[in-house]
């Protein structure tokens, strides 16, 4: 609900600078709304609690489910952006100090490790059995996928998958049900991994506090986090330029053949449009002429002004894209696109 909430919010075509630092915490029913928003557009209760509203609704939420659209509590703490670090964002600057991080390996076509494809396919096949007709899933769920790197192999040791259910069968033949279900997606798995089904029927805020801003760590343990998270998809913000430029040049470079895995690091500086740019492969990899001066920039859009305009960062097809079918992996969104190195 918290990644959904604010970025749906119609703003009107002529404010197209809008500034969105917020973040959301959902517990029982009552939502609380805290930011920074830059915008033309009517951000009083009424209007939000109609969004907010709106979005649980779209997501499956019910007072059975763990969320009552028509009887929450809404608490706003909404202010302007500062001055500050709006004239840095109006700059075509970083608005922010933020350490981003991209990743790429050749364990799937996908150009991502192996758990994370797995995890995101039983997620997707999931949310399709939810969203059919008469399903007897709820919103709630996770998926978890732990693999074990051997001898240059990757072997998936198991798979936890939760899912919120509406009791209209036993757990067990629920499970069994499920289980058959997702053969298509557990397959690719190896056949000695584990899979543990953990079903629930209490979910959503009710019974857990989530707190806004999807996690930029996406890459499992591969890759460490900077840090930072998506607040209210906000593109002046550089967890999310960065964060796309980053899986860009590292996708690239896997893809072009020129390393097996790469880790990107890409070091945003508030005030400054041009990043430190770091790129980590294995040794016997011969990617030094790409960190020759200038190249990196010549190739891929480092400037925060540049990236926001040439990935489209403020096109609400761009972000409705992420908020649908995730950030990274998605073939949709202009940062996966393979550069030619």
């Amino acid at each position: 609900m918290h990644s959904h909430s604010i970025p749906a919010y119609p703003f009107p075509r002529v404010d197209v600078a809008v500034s969105i630092g917020y973040n959301s915490e959902h517990k029982k029913d009552v939502v609380t709304i805290n930011g920074n928003v830059t915008t033309v557009a009517d951000m009083g209760k009424d209007a939000l609690r109609t969004l907010v509203a709106n979005v649980a609704r779209e997501l499956g939420y019910t007072q059975e489910t763990g969320f009552d659209p028509d009887g929450f509590i809404l608490n706003l703490n909404i202010n302007s952006q500062s001055k500050e670090i709006a004239l840095h964002a109006d700059n075509g600057a970083a608005a922010d100090s933020r350490p981003c991080y991209g990743y790429a390996c050749n364990e799937t076509s996908l150009y991502l490790p192996k758990s994370a494809v797995l995890a995101k396919g039983i997620s997707d096949a999931l949310d399709a059995e939810f969203y059919s007709t008469d399903s007897i899933l709820g919103p709630d769920g996770k998926t978890q996928v732990t693999v074990q790197y051997k001898d240059g192999r990757t072997v998936v040791h198991n798979a936890v998958i939760h899912v919120q259910h509406k009791g209209a069968r036993y757990p067990t033949i629920l499970e069994n049900e499920l289980k058959k279900y997702l053969k298509g997606v557990l397959e690719l798995a190896t056949e000695d991994a584990e899979v543990n089904m953990r079903l629930f029927r209490k979910g959503g805020p009710r019974t857990d506090k989530g707190q806004s801003g999807t996690k930029t760590l996406m890459y499992g343990e591969a890759v460490p986090n900077g840090g930072g998270v998506f607040w209210g998809l906000d593109p002046t913000k550089p967890e999310f330029y960065g964060t796309a430029v980053a899986r860009q040049i590292a996708k690239s470079i896997v893809a072009n053949g020129l390393a097996e895995r790469c880790k990107v690091h890409v070091a945003y500086f508030m005030g400054s449009k041009e990043p430190r740019v770091f790129i980590e492969s294995s040794p016997d990899d011969d990617i030094r002429w790409l960190l020759a001066p200038q190249k990196i920039p010549s190739l891929f859009p480092l400037i925060p002004a540049e990236a926001i305009q040439e990935y489209g960062l403020r096109n609400p097809a761009t972000i409705s894209s992420i908020i649908d079918d995730g950030f990274i992996g998605n073939a949709e969104l202009p940062w996966e696109r393979i550069v030619s190195l």
